[in-house]
C-alpha cells in the first residue's frame, strides 16, 4: 500500500514540475538551517580533545563583592573574575571533592604580528602546570612546561601549529625565540590548534602566569582569570558547590572598604551559558548573560520557532492548494469506498516523502555550506560536520516537519463530502 502512495507522490510531483520545486524549496531552505544549527550545536556540546574530559569540568569565571546595609539590602556590588592568588589560596587545597584544579587567564590576549604591511592576530593565554592535565592538549612536538619551571617563572611558550607555522615555517621551532609583547620567550612545544568555541582554554600561545606581574598581584580585585576544576565525578558537583560556598561564607573581607559580603556562583554548565559567551568571543561584544529571565534564550527560541512554523505554515497552504486540485480523485475514490483515515494516510505519506527529498537536497547543500565556513576561517579553528547525532535531531525534525505540514490539508480534504468533492 505504501509503495503505491509513494508511486502516486512521485507522479504527482511530475506532473506540475515549477509548483513542485517551489514546494521543495519551502521544505529545502528551512532544512538546510536546521541541519547546520545541529550540527553546530553537538561540536559545542560534544567531548573532544583538549576538552575530552569536559563532562566533569566545571567552571568559575566570576564573584561578586557586595555591601549589604543594616536593613539587608545590597547597595553596592561589583564583579570581577577570580584572581590567581584566590583561586590558588582557596581552591586549590580544597581535599574534597577529590578534583584538579587550573588557574587560566579569563580572556586571551591579542598580539599583533606585522609582515608585509599586513596585520596578523594572535592570542595569548597565562596559565599553570595543571593546566595540562585538565585539558588533554595533543602535543606534536615537545612538551608543556612543569611546575618548577612556572614558580621560577620561567619564559617558556607553548604554541599551536598555525603559529609554528607562521614563524618558523619549515625551522624545527623547540628551542627558537618567539616575541610576546616585547619580550623573547623560548618555545618548548607545539600543540594542535585549538577552535574558538573551545573559548576558556582557546589561544595560539601558551605560557605561565607568573611571567606576567599583573597575576602576581594579591589584590582581590585585579582578577582576570577563570579556574577549571576538573571533578573526579560530575556527581560530586554538590559537594563542591557547598565547600566554595563556605569560602564565601567564612572569607575575611573586614579589611576591605565597603564590602561586607563574597558571593560566588558555581552554575553547571548551560548550553546558552556557553552560546553567549562565544558570540561574546567571536564579536567581541557582550550580549549579556542568561539570567533570571533568560531573555536571550527566550528571543533564540522565538526565532528558531519562526523559522519552523513560518515555513510550515508556508506548505501546509501548499499542500492546501495541491490537495484541493485533487478533489475529483477524492470524491472518486470515496465513492468506490475509500474511508477518510485512508485518504490522510496517503497524502500525509506524500507530504513526508517530499519532505525526505527535500531533506536529502538539504544535507548536500548544507555540507556545502559547512565546508565553505570550515575553509573562511570565521569560526577560528573549528570544523563542523554533520556528523550522526545531529543526523539524528535533523530526522526526527524531518518527520515532525513532514507530517505537521501535511496533516491538516490532508483531514480538512479527507472530511469532504462526495458530492462535493466531485463537483468542484
Amino acid at each position: 500500500m505504501f509503495r503505491n502512495y509513494i508511486k502516486t507522490a512521485w507522479k504527482v510531483f511530475r506532473r506540475k514540475k515549477l509548483f513542485s520545486l517551489i514546494s521543495l524549496y519551502g521544505i529545502t531552505a528551512p532544512m538546510v538551517f536546521i541541519i547546520i544549527l545541529f550540527s553546530v550545536i553537538t561540536h559545542l556540546t560534544q567531548n573532544e580533545k583538549p576538552m575530552s574530559q569536559g563532562d566533569r569540568m566545571v567552571y568559575l569565571d566570576n564573584i561578586r563583592w557586595m555591601y549589604i546595609d543594616e536593613n539587608g539590602e545590597r547597595t553596592r556590588s561589583m564583579g570581577n573574575w577570580p584572581s590567581y592568588q584566590f583561586i590558588k589560596k582557596n581552591l586549590k587545597p580544597l581535599k574534597s571533592p577529590e578534583m584538579v584544579v587550573s588557574a587560566v587567564s579569563g580572556e586571551a590576549s591579542d598580539i599583533y604580528v606585522y609582515r608585509n604591511n599586513q596585520r596578523f592576530d594572535f592570542t595569548i593565554k597565562y596559565t599553570d602546570p595543571e593546566f595540562w592535565q585538565v585539558c588533554d592538549h595533543e602535543f606534536l612536538l615537545g612538551r608543556p612546561f612543569n611546575e618548577q619551571e612556572f614558580e621560577e617563572g620561567q619564559k617558556y611558550a607553548v604554541i599551536d601549529k598555525p603559529t609554528a607555522d607562521f614563524h618558523f615555517a619549515d625551522e624545527d621551532p623547540i628551542g627558537q625565540m618567539i616575541d610576546v609583547y616585547n619580550e623573547s620567550f623560548r618555545v618548548i612545544g607545539v600543540v594542535k590548534e585549538v577552535d574558538v568555541t573551545k573559548h576558556r582554554i582557546a589561544a595560539n600561545i601558551y605560557t605561565p602566569l607568573t611571567t606576567n606581574d599583573r597575576f602576581k598581584t594579591k589584590s582581590i580585585f585585579s582578577g582576570g582569570c577563570s579556574a577549571l576544576m576538573l571533578l573526579d565525578d560530575r556527581s560530586d558537583f554538590d559537594e563542591l558547590n557547598d565547600q566554595i560556598q563556605l569560602i564565601a561564607e567564612n572569607y575575611d573581607v573586614s579589611d576591605i572598604d565597603y564590602v561586607n559580603k563574597l558571593e560566588i556562583d558555581v552554575p553547571e554548565t548551560s548550553l546558552s551559558q556557553e552560546i553567549d559567551t562565544l558570540l561574546w568571543q567571536m564579536f567581541s561584544y557582550s550580549t549579556g548573560t542568561f539570567g533570571t529571565d533568560h531573555y536571550q534564550l527566550i528571543a533564540i527560541l522565538i526565532a528558531f520557532l519562526l523559522f519552523i512554523v513560518l515555513p510550515t505554515i508556508n506548505i501546509i497552504n501548499i499542500n492546501l492548494n495541491r490537495i484541493s486540485e485533487r478533489n475529483s480523485e477524492i470524491g472518486i475514490r470515496k465513492s468506490f469506498g475509500a474511508r477518510s483515515g485512508t485518504l490522510v494516510v496517503q497524502f500525509i505519506t506524500e507530504t513526508v516523502f517530499f519532505t525526505v527529498i527535500g531533506s536529502l537536497l538539504a544535507i548536500i547543500i548544507a555540507w556545502i555550506c559547512l565546508f565553505l565556513i570550515n575553509e573562511s576561517g570565521i569560526v577560528a579553528g573549528a570544523v563542523f560536520s554533520i556528523n550522526l547525532k545531529a543526523l539524528a535531531y535533523t530526522f526526527v525534525t524531518v518527520l515532525f516537519f513532514g507530517f505537521l505540514s501535511g496533516a491538516y490539508p490532508a483531514w480538512k480534504m479527507s472530511r469532504q463530502s462526495i458530492v462535493h468533492s466531485l463537483n468542484s
